[in-house]
C-alpha cells in the first residue's frame, strides 16, 4: 500500500513536520463528518470518492452512520497494483485544492508556497 497524507497549509513542510502532521491526524480525538471539514479538504474527500473509489481515505470512526475524518488532514491509501492510475488522480485532486501532499514511502512533501507580501503585477 502507498500512503499519501494531504492537508491544507500555505507553506511546504519538511518531511519531519509532515510526519508530525500524520500523527496528529491519527490521534485526532474529535473527528468530524466530511460536511464539517474545511472547504478544500471537504472537496478533496468528496471528489476522491467519486473519481478514485479504489483509493481509501482513512476514517477515524463513524457516528450516526457518517464517516468521520480529522480536521488536520487525511491519509489516503492506494493499493500497489493500482498505483499508476490512482497516484496521479490523488495528486491532481490535492493540488487542485491547494493541499500539501506527503508521500510517506518516498518521504517527499509537495505543497503550495504563499507569501502574502509578494504581489505580481499583470
Amino acid at each position: 500500500m502507498i500512503e499519501i497524507i494531504c492537508w491544507y497549509e500555505t507553506s511546504v513542510s519538511s518531511a519531519a513536520q509532515a510526519e508530525e502532521r500524520y500523527e496528529r491526524i491519527l490521534e485526532d480525538a474529535s473527528p468530524v463528518p466530511v460536511r464539517e471539514l474545511d472547504g478544500p479538504l471537504r472537496t478533496f474527500v468528496s471528489r476522491l470518492r467519486e473519481e478514485a473509489p479504489d483509493a481509501r481515505v482513512l476514517e477515524l470512526g463513524r457516528a450516526g452512520g457518517e464517516r468521520l475524518y480529522s480536521r488536520h488532514g487525511v491519509a489516503v491509501t492506494i493499493p500497489e497494483e493500482l498505483a499508476k492510475p490512482l497516484y496521479g488522480i490523488v495528486s491532481d485532486l490535492a493540488i487542485g485544492q491547494n493541499l500539501s501532499i506527503y508521500d510517506r514511502e518516498d518521504g517527499y512533501v509537495i505543497g503550495l508556497e504563499h507569501d502574502p507580501d509578494i504581489v505580481l503585477d499583470e
